[in-house]
């Protein structure tokens, strides 16, 4: 063998091949620095995500949290603070729902589209979800939007159905 040069057997190619595919430290250190510099590297800019959490995760946190089985939703805002750091919130979401329920008892000055003529009809692209208990509205407003869009009706296929989510 020559000065330099090294080995490429089968032993030498799969120990190659394992760093390449590792993508986090060994060591709970190494990972926590791994973390950090991730969020460090990130670029200046405000990004908030917010999640609407349901079903068997909204049971499990109403359990952990010891809530009032009237709690069926969360809502998690998330969003990285000044330092690049997460912060997260957790809120359940029925004081949210009875907040809406009662503006909507007191002020009835919404405007419908009228669509009783009409041959166009929208069919909503998911059954049911979570989204529908906390904003029922989005859904009339998204089928109202669609009927008022255009005269002209467009074919009921799939591809139609998702420009109006």
């Amino acid at each position: 063998m020559l000065k330099g040069s090294h080995s490429t057997g089968p032993n030498c190619i799969r120990a190659e091949t394992y760093n390449l595919l590792r993508l986090a430290p060994e060591s709970l250190q190494g990972l926590e620095e791994f973390v950090m510099k991730f969020f460090e590297d990130l670029p200046c800019t405000t990004v908030i995500c917010i999640s609407l959490l349901g079903g068997a995760l909204a049971s499990l946190l109403r359990e952990l949290l010891n809530y009032p089985s009237s709690v069926n939703a969360w809502v998690l805002l998330s969003h990285l603070n000044m330092k690049s750091q997460p912060v997260v919130i957790l809120l359940p979401v029925d004081s949210v729902l009875e907040e809406v329920s009662d503006d909507d008892a007191s002020s009835e000055s919404g405007i419908h589209y009228e669509h009783k003529d009409l041959d166009k009809q929208w069919h909503c692209p998911w059954g049911s979800t979570v989204v529908d208990d906390v904003a029922p509205a989005f859904k009339m407003i998204l089928e109202e939007n669609y009927l008022s869009s255009s005269t002209f009706p467009l074919d009921d296929t799939k591809e139609n159905r998702l420009q109006w989510c």
